[in-house]
């Protein structure tokens, strides 16, 4: 934490954290793009006027079913999450998954869709189901690509962990460049 008790990587809520949330959702376009030409940056759900429960649609992604991926960064220096964390890694992604299934799957699943969750920890950890998801996603692509799979599979993945990345440090540059870096201050002892 630095002096004014900002998590540097995980607050969700300056610029450069959206921009770090939709080059991650960009990312996952372009993968998707790659199947159907008809996804789509946050799409509404049918018969819903103002539910966008995903950042990206693709219109038949599996069972020829539309699909809504949710990209969610967490941090696992967040108070709440960094005694589990210490121990557990994962811990700020499962949290995440918890929170986000409440809140979307249900209007997805009641007009026929499927949701998924893409969840990965500010550090780079993913979480097992989002995993599954962009080992689906890779599939896909190989095929059409005619790439095997293990390659397809590694180009997303190096792909996102570069757009990950990308901003970790645009996040910590800017946080040192604000003129407080001699501010910084890390707790001896966990909440």
């Amino acid at each position: 934490m630095d002096c004014f008790g900002d998590h540097v990587l995980g607050c969700g809520h300056g610029p450069l954290c959206i921009k770090q949330h939709d080059a991650i959702s960009e990312v996952i376009w372009y993968a998707l793009l790659i199947d159907n030409k008809e996804s789509k940056w946050e799409q509404k759900c049918r018969g819903e006027t103002n539910n966008r429960p995903g950042d990206v649609f693709h219109p038949d992604f599996l069972e020829r079913r539309p699909a809504f991926f949710d990209v969610s960064i967490r941090n696992s220096l967040q108070p709440s999450d960094v005694s589990k964390a210490a121990t557990k890694p994962g811990a700020a992604a499962k949290a995440g998954e918890i929170e986000k299934d409440e809140k979307h799957e249900r209007v997805v699943t009641q007009t026929g869709g499927h949701f998924y969750l893409l969840i990965v920890e500010t550090l780079g950890h993913w979480s097992p189901p989002s995993l599954d998801t962009l080992k689906t996603i890779a599939s896909k692509a190989s095929s059409i690509n005619h790439l095997p799979y293990s390659q397809a599979y590694s180009n997303l993945m190096e792909q996102l962990s570069v757009k990950l990345w990308q901003y970790n440090a645009k996040l910590l540059y800017s946080k040192l460049n604000s003129g407080f870096d001699d501010c910084w201050d890390f707790p001896v002892t966990l909440p």
